[in-house]
């Protein structure tokens, strides 16, 4: 299935990925591909769900999966849950620790069309599901295009952006929201960057520092990273 708003346009993914927070649980509110579910590095707990079923069988076969997969998510450590987020994430009991990832079907898009089986076509769908993600005690994440609902019901929240190109070939902006600020500790450092390059950059750098922390003595080595860890709990 070609999904409308995947993340897997040039860039989208990773910049995502580059801003979440360490988490011990992982909910992808509308999975979709999946792709940001998979491309991530999974979390001690990685839940994702998903409303129209054959979604979710594209995604079993794609992933190779099995049916038992699709369970209650608080008794194995993967889950694919069918369900409506709305409904479903007030059934979580959702912590500090978590960070619950959504991406719902563009509200400025028209609504004349339909891309998926499953849609959110007005404000009121949209309004309720802000409502819901605003009153979650966990860390949470929103991608889309910007629109006058989300600027208003989410200020304050903090806020990042991309250019990407959308399936039309046309230059299209997506913005993430946060009600976090920036994070001492990533959960995923592997697209830590501003793009590909400066990525490759960092990777380098990292490379280095290793290779020169692996020669040093054991005794230098443990004061060298025992200084490092001051400076990352000062953060």
């Amino acid at each position: 299935m070609n999904f409308v708003g995947s993340k897997r346009g040039a860039g989208v993914a990773q910049w995502l990925i580059s801003l979440m927070p360490a988490h011990r649980v992982f909910v992808d509110a509308f999975l979709g591909t999946g792709h940001i579910l998979q491309t991530k590095r999974p979390a001690e707990l990685n839940i994702g769900i998903e409303k129209d079923a054959c979604t979710i069988a594209d995604y079993l076969r794609r992933h190779s999966q099995t049916e038992s997969a699709i369970r209650s998510a608080k008794t194995i450590p993967a889950a694919i849950v069918k369900g409506d987020c709305l409904t479903m994430l007030k059934t979580f009991k959702v912590e500090s620790d978590w960070l619950i990832y959504a991406d719902p079907p563009y509200l400025s898009r028209s609504c004349a069309r339909r891309y998926y089986r499953e849609e959110m076509m007005t404000e009121d769908e949209h309004d309720r599901l802000l409502s819901v993600l605003s009153m979650l005690p966990a860390k949470v994440m929103i991608s889309g295009y910007q629109s006058e609902l989300y600027s208003m019901r989410l200020a304050g929240w903090r806020t990042s952006s991309f250019w990407t190109v959308n399936r039309r070939g046309k230059r299209v902006q997506e913005f993430c929201w946060m009600n976090f600020q920036p994070p001492a500790l990533l959960h995923d450092t592997r697209f830590v960057g501003n793009d590909f390059t400066d990525r490759q950059r960092i990777k380098r750098k990292a490379e280095r520092w290793k290779n020169k922390f692996q020669s040093m003595r054991a005794d230098e080595r443990q004061a060298v990273l025992e200084s490092l860890l001051t400076v990352r709990d000062l953060q």
